[in-house]
């Protein structure tokens, strides 16, 4: 799977990463299958179908052994529009005056807001707690984020009533 993974391009294009391994069923016999999952992520259409692609030419026999690729669920890309970039800057400014920069940035990923936002309502994402390590076992918050976070989102909800 490193012939997967080493394509991830995390500035620009699309990532890889195959994380989910299952082979046989016993100690001391050889598998007859095995299966892995890859989670793919694209950052606009022309990405998601380079992945498309990529995924496609991997099906074929390599070494005697048949590789198959099966799709999983699809989310819809998020893209911003008038009124998210509308509360964006809303956002923005509350945390301006809380004392922190909120920068803007698409970026492809699995939230659950990518399915509001191609239904076209505005859709912020990562307003949540400032950490690092995302999705490993060294995941973690910073602390000094939870007030001013907290803050920003209990404004942000006021000014909306």
């Amino acid at each position: 799977m490193e012939e997967l993974e080493g394509r991830s391009d995390f500035d620009h294009g699309p990532t890889y990463a195959v994380s989910v391994f299952h082979g046989g069923q016993w100690v001391n016999c050889v598998p007859m299958t095995c299966t892995a999952q890859a989670l793919c992520v694209a950052r606009d259409m022309a990405t998601f179908d380079e992945i498309a692609r990529v995924m496609d030419g991997l099906v074929g026999v390599r070494s005697d052994v048949r590789i198959e690729v099966e799709r999983g669920p699809v989310r819809p890309l998020w893209t911003a529009h008038a009124t998210t970039m509308g509360l964006y800057e809303r956002a923005r400014r509350i945390a301006g005056e809380i004392g922190f920069e909120l920068p803007h940035g698409q970026h492809g990923g699995g939230s659950d807001g990518n399915f509001t936002g191609a239904m076209g309502v505005a859709t912020l994402d990562g307003l949540g707690l400032m950490g690092g390590g995302a999705h490993t076992h060294e995941e973690h918050i910073l602390v000094s984020s939870l007030v001013p976070r907290a803050t920003l989102i209990a404004r942000l909800i006021a000014e909306l009533d």
